[in-house]
């Protein structure tokens, strides 16, 4: 309803761009917000099995089979090696393969065990993720989820409308079908942080090109619109003067 509102005194080239503005910049912040979270997280200097991969507290808690010991609760086993040369305090220790009831080793015997959340860090960098998942959301249900159906329904010719829209409909959902099953193997082959910041690179081409191509709608009839794609050149992207509101 809020969308439908704005877009009736903003249009839709405005709404769009302003939304996919703040989508770009929250999925930068959220990159950012999970890297100072992983370089603020206790060092990792050991492991076991599964677990022997990770560097931080951080990507070791991430994952769904592996917590952090601190080394001032840990008697290491043989098998698990402790880097000496490293600059190991008490906050850093090493990743072990567990559950939320408890670690599957006993070395971690000194009550340290974190399975959820890293011990003795800041909660700034959650409160700013949260805070930026928020505001994308926003951003995001004001503009970029409604919009593309209402431009997608208005830009296409009659002749080929239902068939421009079924194909355009199908790339959506498609893509949607890709980020999905993609999101974890990014973060997995990359970072949290890292695969974040790929979706704001992405949303920053987006946001460049439609600057450029998009144009105004808003006050149009179909057949007006169609006029505005077959202009080449010069196109203007100032809202149309006129009595219709749509």
């Amino acid at each position: 309803m809020g969308a439908m509102v704005m877009v009736l005194s903003m249009g839709r080239r405005q709404l769009t761009l302003g939304s996919l503005l703040g989508v770009m910049v929250m999925l930068l912040v959220l990159g950012a917000g999970f890297y100072v979270a992983e370089v603020q997280s206790p060092p990792v200097h050991g492991g076991i099995d599964a677990c022997a991969d990770f560097t931080t507290c951080f990507d070791c808690v991430a994952s769904t089979s592996c917590g952090f010991c601190p080394v001032a609760s840990l008697s290491p086993p043989p098998s698990v090696v402790v880097d000496a040369s490293s600059d190991s305090t008490s906050n850093s220790g090493v990743c072990y393969p567990g559950t939320a009831a408890g670690p599957a080793h006993a070395a971690c015997a000194g009550g340290g065990w974190s399975f959820d959340a890293c011990p003795n860090t800041t909660h700034a960098p959650g409160y700013v993720i949260l805070a930026a998942l928020f505001v994308y959301l926003a951003c995001f249900a004001t503009g970029m989820g409604p919009m593309p159906w209402t431009i997608n329904a208005e830009i296409y010719p009659l002749s080929v409308r239902s068939t421009a829209i079924s194909l355009s409909t199908a790339v959506n959902w498609i893509s949607n079908l890709v980020v999905s099953l993609t999101f974890l193997s990014l973060i997995q082959a990359t970072s949290t942080y890292a695969t974040f910041w790929l979706y704001g690179a992405v949303a920053t081409v987006g946001f460049v090109y439609l600057v450029y191509h998009l144009p105004e709608t808003k006050g149009l009839t179909l057949e007006e619109i169609d006029g505005v794609f077959q202009v080449g050149g010069g196109v203007t992207y100032e809202p149309v003067a006129t009595d219709r509101t749509l």
